[in-house]
């Protein structure tokens, strides 16, 4: 079962590796999860992505997700989460005493949270090498 995040600060850590598409990040309890996603904060989604194995976005109120510049391509991504604060933060990881803020998002956060994971395993296992 997934955790499920009502209050309090938490940390956790995606191994993404070499995949060329993924999206992590946190899920609205009431975000409608049925059919095509429509990523963004009202809708319940808060959303970190990569795509095209070089094209980092995150998922805001806008048409377009905002692209972000990404100096190295972490392999690992880390994310904190603080209720209190509506903060949900995602870092390069992959240096455990350095880690590198990619983008966070401000939200006055309520009811549960759940971690989203999209590791895109219909990509049939296949790695990139971008």
């Amino acid at each position: 079962a997934l955790p499920i995040f009502s209050e309090g600060e938490h940390y956790w850590e995606v191994v993404v590796g070499d995949k060329p598409r993924w999206s992590l990040g946190v899920v609205s309890e009431t975000a409608n999860r049925k059919g095509r996603l429509h990523a963004s904060p009202s809708n319940g989604f808060w959303l970190l992505g990569f795509k095209d194995g070089k094209v980092y976005e995150a998922y805001v109120e806008q048409k377009e997700p905002r692209q972000l510049k990404v100096e190295e391509k972490p392999e690992k991504i880390g994310l904190y989460l603080s209720i209190s604060d509506g903060v949900l933060s995602f870092y390069n990881a992959d240096d455990d005493d350095n880690l590198r803020l990619l983008y966070t998002f401000h939200e006055k956060f309520s009811g549960k949270l759940y971690p989203f994971f999209d590791v895109c395993w219909h990509d049939k296992g296949q790695i990139g090498r971008a």
